[in-house]
């Protein structure tokens, strides 16, 4: 045990023992809840003092308090919350400690449109020769691309999925090798991805030694 001397002479009084925290606990520490949507989460704790002082437990959120009690319940929004939890006796010492609190907010469910000005057709130095087809399914669109003609190509190349134009500089979000004799291309998006700027146009680009081709756009919108 720790003592102090307040002045000469006089009574030596014990120094004061901060608490000592031996749990915190948030539970659930981490949850998924709908867009804007809360999640309540139990606060939980444990803590002694060795003089055996009274003590008061407050919670904090990000700075601000929340609750005081060595037990208790808060109810969070979307983002990352940094918990303390301030342990003192009632001769003013305090400990803390800290956890994290996740909670993450779910995209709503999406209904994904081909839209009718949708076009399997194109151009390039080949001309238009490329046919392009679009399925949606779980979130994904799977793309098909052939050759007009029901033909294979001639020299091996690449494939692009390009979102917005099928021009080189435009965004590339897949990029494959296409193989000499191949009839059939076939690449996939996630449109889950797209957080913003719909509808969104996808294009398909061929090139090879011999030139290049492209076909599109097809169409997507997000309801």
């Amino acid at each position: 045990m720790l003592y102090e001397v307040t002045s000469a002479g006089s009574t030596i009084t014990p120094a004061n023992n901060a608490p000592v925290i031996q749990s915190m606990v948030a539970n659930p520490a981490s949850a998924s809840v709908v867009s804007g949507g809360i999640q309540s989460i139990q606060l939980q704790s444990e803590a002694s003092d060795q003089d055996n002082d009274p003590l008061t437990f407050t919670w904090y959120s990000n700075g601000i308090q929340i609750r005081s009690g060595k037990s208790t319940e808060y109810s969070f929004g979307g983002g990352t919350h940094r918990l303390r939890l301030d342990v003192q006796d009632s001769k003013g010492a305090i400990t803390s400690r800290e956890t994290t609190v996740q909670i993450n907010e779910a995209l709503p469910p999406y209904t994904y449109v081909l839209e009718s000005n949708s076009t399997g057709n194109g151009g390039g130095t080949w001309g238009s020769i490329l046919t392009l087809d679009a399925v949606i399914g779980g979130g994904r669109v799977y793309f098909t691309a052939t050759k007009k003609d029901g033909g294979a190509f001639q020299l091996d190349g690449t494939v692009y999925l390009k979102v917005g134009t099928y021009e080189t500089f435009g965004a590339e979000h897949a990029k494959y090798p296409v193989a000499a004799n191949n009839p059939i291309i076939s690449l996939s998006d996630n449109l889950n991805e797209y957080k913003t700027g719909w509808p969104k146009q996808f294009y398909v680009r061929v090139e090879n030694p011999g030139g290049f081709a492209w076909v599109g756009p097809i169409v997507i919108n997000r309801y």
